[in-house]
């Protein structure tokens, strides 16, 4: 939700995800949301994944880190996996079986 009101107070209008293209200025947008995310939530954990194509990469494991995941979003916008176009449209699907292995990982670190 807050990520979805930083791009509305951005006037950031997507019409088609297609549009989408990681320039500096969405990359941007992404670090402001990982900085304030972290000033509103300072003792919770954040994970990245990007997902192309129809796949899905987990950029940065779940850590309470935030200049950890800066740093990882500045690398791959200056790899060549950042500066290319869309691959296709990306999978939710997969980005969230993603997500659960991450939990499932991090749950059984705990035991």
């Amino acid at each position: 939700m807050a990520m979805v009101d930083s791009y509305a107070d951005r006037s950031v209008r997507i019409q088609h995800i297609d549009d989408v293209i990681f320039d500096s200025g969405t990359f941007g947008l992404v670090e402001d949301f990982v900085r304030k995310y972290f000033d509103s939530n300072p003792i919770s954990y954040l994970g990245i994944i990007v997902t192309y194509g129809g796949k899905a990469e987990r950029l940065t494991e779940l850590s309470g880190n935030r200049s950890s995941h800066i740093q990882a979003l500045r690398a791959y916008k200056d790899s060549p996996k950042g500066k290319r176009p869309t691959e296709g449209p990306p999978s939710l699907q997969n980005a969230l079986s993603k997500c659960k292995a991450s939990f499932m990982e991090t749950a059984g670190q705990w035991h």
